[in-house]
């Protein structure tokens, strides 16, 4: 009887504890909610376009477009906060980077006359939109970008010489990635952005050359800038 009793007894037991392991709620899933700062670096490629708006001595068949043509290292360092409803993250993001990127594209009209691009740097403010797979986050982001390339039109022709130099641009940004929490603390990210700085309207008014002011009105010329970065980054969250 006492046998049986303790058989029974322990049969219960173990029946209980097994109905009790499948009632237990399941481990949750990573939350993304929150603060959280960061570095990346990576590689950016892009173009300055430069255009003579006047056109060489004046005519217009001879306007001038230069495309200097860049690339190069970047670097810099991101903060932002998450919201998470259920798979869906909603949040924003502001980054600064320095762009290690420049070329140039000399005039096939004018020889002393280049378009150059040579370092600076690319700020932005961004919303980001992703869907979570618990600690995989996918997303895709977008927003304002404002950014100083170094862009400038140089004339560079004995004593014609001067050096229009765009001042910091604004545009826009939108780009994707995919992030994964490696710990509750800590994930690493892998990002593409492309930007969008617009067009800088240049002026030049004094001196020589002569071709610049044939009849008093000055030179003017445009620089636009566009480019792309891939980066890999780190994150804490906190």
């Amino acid at each position: 009887m006492i046998k049986r009793f303790v058989f029974s007894a322990s049969a219960f037991i173990a029946l209980a504890s097994i109905a009790n392991a499948a009632d237990a709620p399941a481990p949750l899933a990573y939350d993304w909610s929150g603060f959280y700062a960061g570095v990346n670096a990576g590689y950016a490629w892009g173009e300055t376009e430069g255009t003579d708006i006047n056109g060489w001595l004046d005519f217009p068949d001879y306007k001038s477009s230069l495309t200097a043509d860049g690339d190069g290292l970047t670097a810099g360092g991101q903060l932002g906060y998450n919201m998470q409803s259920d798979s869906l993250v909603f949040g924003v993001e502001a980054d600064l980077s320095y762009l290690d990127v420049s070329g140039s594209e000399t005039s096939s009209i004018a020889s002393d006359n280049h378009v150059v691009s040579d370092d600076g740097y690319l700020g932005t403010l961004r919303a980001r939109l992703g869907f979570a797979a618990d600690r995989l986050l996918i997303y895709g982001t977008g927003g304002l970008a404002a950014g100083d390339t170094g862009s400038k039109w140089v004339d560079d022709g004995g004593a014609s010489q001067f050096v229009l130099s765009a001042d910091s641009q604004w545009g826009w940004v939108a780009g994707g990635g995919i992030e994964y929490a490696a710990t509750d603390s800590f994930s690493v990210k892998a990002e593409y952005l492309y930007y969008d700085l617009g067009t800088d309207k240049l002026h030049y008014s004094g001196g020589p050359p002569a071709w610049c002011t044939p009849f008093g009105e000055g030179c003017d010329f445009e620089l636009k800038n566009t480019g792309s970065i891939i980066r890999l980054g780190v994150n804490f969250h906190f």
